[in-house]
């Protein structure tokens, strides 16, 4: 599978991506594997989020025919399973509710490959730190029984569906020549190119994140995420503004 990944990037994401338009005015999310995963894995995971199928906005670009090699978006579903009990859909917008409530958050991240079957999870945990001033994240190494069962059930979904999950090792590996949305060419990693490079793994620990929400002042369907970066003084690093759909 290492050898098909590797050229479907080489073919579809070489030459600024030309030939992904083509697959992507072919694709239909409704009408794919993808909308019985959906369903499945909303069934069986509660509470749930998602981001699914081509953004509005590349369809019309893809219909209108303006589009940018710029902004085609990732070719992934995008799904998170939080494993904490009694979330309100409210809550997968601004996690501070279930921080002041639990102190401590663990939840899955999962990205299915559109073109593919391929697929990946990490198993994450967001925690309060410093009397409540900021936020720390990383990799959730140890898993209780029903976090455990949770991932289990994910993963015989999608390998029942023909699905495999990708090495991490591999993912991370770089490809010469191509480019993403937001990464030029030399720094664009097998990751990137088949699952994201907008939802991003955490493969590191990460201290004294604030994130926050705001609407959109161009569409009420979007709102972006910003995302403030600390060190331990509290000194901001970086701020990283995402932009999101209303589900």
């Amino acid at each position: 599978m290492k050898e098909k990944i590797l050229q479907f990037i080489i073919d579809n994401f070489s030459n600024n991506r030309t030939n992904l338009i083509p697959l992507l005015n072919r694709f239909n999310w409704e009408d794919s594997v993808m909308q019985e995963i959906y369903f499945e894995l909303s069934n069986n995971n509660t509470p749930f989020y998602s981001q699914t199928g081509i953004s509005q906005e590349v369809k019309n670009n893809l219909k209108q025919k303006k589009i940018n090699n710029k902004t085609l978006g990732d070719i992934s579903d995008f799904y998170t399973v939080i494993f904490n009990t009694n979330v309100e859909k409210e809550d997968y917008l601004d996690n501070t509710n279930i921080l002041k409530r639990d102190s401590e958050i663990h939840y899955c991240n999962i990205w299915i490959n559109w073109f593919l079957p391929v697929y990946y999870i990490e198993t994450c945990y967001i925690k309060l730190i410093d009397s409540n001033k900021g936020t720390q994240e990383g990799p959730l190494n140890e898993l209780n029984n029903l976090e455990f069962n949770k991932v289990e059930n994910i993963h015989n979904i999608l390998n029942k569906k023909g699905y495999s999950l990708s090495d991490f090792k591999f993912l991370k590996e770089k490809v010469k020549g191509i480019n993403t949305d937001c990464f030029e060419e030399g720094d664009v990693s097998v990751f990137d190119c088949m699952y994201s490079d907008l939802h991003y793994y955490h493969d590191k620990l990460n201290r004294h994140i604030k994130c926050y929400n705001i609407p959109d002042p161009n569409n009420k369907k979007y709102y972006f995420k910003i995302t403030d970066y600390f060190d331990d003084d509290f000194k901001l690093i970086k701020s990283r503004k995402d932009r999101y759909q209303y589900r």
